[in-house]
């Protein structure tokens, strides 16, 4: 008689908390995955490096899918190395030449 009970606040409360707790590791290992498909994305950016006239950050963040951060820190990163060379610089485009190419 009288239905269910309610259930205690501080069971519903550990409910709750448990339920944060998946969250929080889904979207840590969302992030992992992410930051894997990112490492491989970049390794085919450098491949790609050799074979195209000029770069820019932007035409390569869209053609692989990359954030334009990763690709910039990237392309700066070949540019000490040596491996590229920057031909045009602004406060919003660079535009960048693998070092084989001239002007």
């Amino acid at each position: 008689m009288g239905g269910q009970k309610k259930k205690p606040i501080t069971r519903m409360l550990k409910r709750l908390e448990k339920e944060k707790q998946e969250k929080r590791k889904e979207e840590t290992r969302r992030r992992a995955e992410k930051g894997l498909k990112q490492k491989v994305e970049m390794e085919n950016v450098i491949r790609e490096i050799g074979k195209a006239k000029f770069l820019t950050p932007t035409s390569i963040a869209k053609r692989h899918g990359v954030k334009v951060s990763e690709v910039k820190k990237l392309l700066s990163q070949l540019e000490v190395e040596g491996k590229l060379r920057r031909v045009v610089s602004s406060s919003r485009l660079k535009i960048y030449v693998p070092v084989s190419q001239k002007k």
